[in-house]
């Protein structure tokens, strides 16, 4: 007869800093970059990393390609990253973005990673970010964990839910 013993999984939290921002401020960036709100501030407040914490979690978000299925496509992969970010990390800016891409006819989603220091948000450390493991990048790309500056690699966010 099988045995059944009770065990607690162990998780490991990256260490990284972490600081506050308020939803107006987080508006304010996202308006200065063009980009279009689906759903403006869906929180009251917003709590974002530094480039340093960035690098240190950026291994543990991204996610598996058996993920992807005709019901679990690039929107699926941004929003899980976004709602593992926020349940795992405490940060909520880690928002789906959806634009356009080199060789592609119709809209991608990824994710754009809103990052600053102690002083707030800086616009010039934003990256964006492909959250599927098997998403085909140069091997430059693939060894920076699939996170790049904005307005790299021919990505241009047109909407964002955040």
């Amino acid at each position: 007869m099988s045995k059944i013993k009770i065990q607690q999984t162990v998780i490991h939290l990256p260490s990284f800093k972490k600081w506050l921002t308020t939803r107006a401020t987080v508006s304010q960036k996202l308006e200065q970059l063009g980009l279009e709100p689906l759903y403006p501030g869906v929180h009251a407040t917003y709590w974002y990393t530094d480039v340093e914490g960035c690098v240190n979690l950026l291994p543990h978000l991204i996610l598996k390609s058996s993920l992807y299925k005709p019901t679990f496509t690039c929107i699926n992969y941004a929003f899980k990253v976004w709602s593992e970010s926020s349940s795992l990390y405490n940060l909520n800016t880690w928002v789906p973005v959806i634009g356009r891409i080199p060789g592609y006819n119709v809209r991608h989603a990824w994710n754009l990673i809103l990052l600053g220091n102690e002083t707030g948000l800086i616009k010039d450390n934003f990256l964006y970010f492909e959250p599927n493991a098997g998403w085909q990048f140069g091997a430059e790309l693939e060894q920076a964990y699939q996170a790049f500056p904005m307005g790299k690699e021919g990505y241009t966010g047109e909407m964002v839910f955040y």
